[in-house]
């Protein structure tokens, strides 16, 4: 099963032909393996780990490599998303309030295309998400953000900022941006370049409008 970084975590490795001892690389820091077979321990880094297990009995070994994610509590995934792309988020997302989570999608490739961090308490998100540059979708809707200025994908479609307590915006919109929410804020002005692709504009609702 799944890990979530810092909550104890236990499985049992399932083998044949009686194994003697147990072995392990790869594993998430935090964890360990016993030598009857027990992965336990509680994960402190977000990521999909690549795990190398080793069965031996007096005959011989085996070995069989096993994916073992582990997730942000306030981050769940569709689809097998890359480390890299893990460790990315869970940086920006880093904030989302306790007992509530993000979705994620991810693509065959691994990328993430689509997040959606609506209603999670957010009261700041991190600074930089360009690396995520398949990501068409970033939902941060009604949460509690009095500020945005993280630096985005370059080719990201729709950026949904709507039900925020936000006082300023600063971020550099992407060439590609076609869908822009940033209605029911606090907003007295707004200074960003609009790109060319732009369809939609909601600033309703603010202390400019």
């Amino acid at each position: 099963p799944n890990a979530t970084i810092g909550q104890s975590y236990s499985s049992q490795v399932a083998a044949t032909n009686s194994p003697t001892s147990f072995s392990a690389t790869g594993l998430p820091p935090g964890l360990a393996i016993s030598s009857t077979g027990l992965i336990s321990g509680t994960p402190s880094a977000a990521a999909n780990f690549s795990v190398v297990l080793t069965a031996e009995n007096e005959i011989g070994k085996g070995t069989k490599t096993l994916e073992l994610p582990v997730r942000l509590a306030g981050l769940h995934t569709t689809g097998p998303c890359a480390p890299a792309q893990i460790g990315i988020m869970d940086t920006f997302l880093a904030e989302v309030a306790s007992g509530s989570y993000a979705t994620v999608t991810c693509d065959a490739s691994g990328n993430a295309t689509s997040i959606d961090a609506s209603s999670d308490g957010l009261k700041s998100v991190g600074t930089d998400i360009s690396a995520l540059t398949s990501l068409t979708n970033l939902n941060l809707s009604d949460n509690q953000l009095t500020s945005f200025s993280s630096t985005l994908p370059p080719s990201l479609p729709n950026l949904y900022l709507g039900s925020n307590k936000l006082t300023s915006f600063s971020s550099t919109l992407p060439a590609t941006l076609t869908n822009l929410y940033l209605n029911s804020n606090q907003l007295t002005s707004f200074s960003s370049t609009l790109p060319a692709s732009l369809t939609h504009l909601n600033i309703a609702s603010n202390a400019i409008c």
